[in-house]
């Protein structure tokens, strides 16, 4: 809904953009402390919304491989800490986190609890982040 006129606006992933068949079939969307537009087609990585321009950008497709492609991410939450990193919950990746201040993406658990492992949820709760997982749920402290 556009705030000054009342109108619904539309953002679709043009297959140009996101050639996944499942580009607009959106997971969920997350919206951060400096107004970023965070939405996450399933299995078409994580992406950034311009409302104004309405246009997209790809942040990251994955970090897992198979058969010589990355394989998409499946975000089902999102939520960022007191340093404005924004932490992810993949369904077939585990925890991803995006280091606002190095502009980088990586798997902090991915020593714990291997490479893949699903997460289904996460919690902000300063200065901890909480994850639900298939089994557990655990807690971390977030990095300074």
């Amino acid at each position: 809904m556009d705030k000054q006129s009342g109108a619904q606006q539309l953002f679709r992933l043009k297959e140009n953009e996101c050639s996944v068949p499942t580009r607009n079939f959106i997971s969920t969307v997350f919206i951060d402390s400096h107004k970023g537009h965070w939405v996450f087609p399933w299995r078409g990585g994580i992406w950034q919304i311009d409302p104004v321009k309405k246009t997209f950008h790809k942040k990251t497709q994955g970090f897992i491989r198979e058969q010589g492609q990355t394989k998409g991410l499946v975000v089902t939450a999102a939520v960022e800490d007191e340093s404005g990193n924004i932490w992810f919950a993949d369904l077939d990746e585990g925890l991803i986190l995006y280091n606002r201040k190095e502009n980088i993406f990586s798997k902090p658990t991915e020593k714990e609890f291997k490479a893949q492992y699903t997460l289904t949820n996460l919690l902000y709760e300063k200065p901890y982040i909480w994850g639900a997982t298939t089994g557990f749920v655990f807690r971390m402290k977030e990095p300074i």
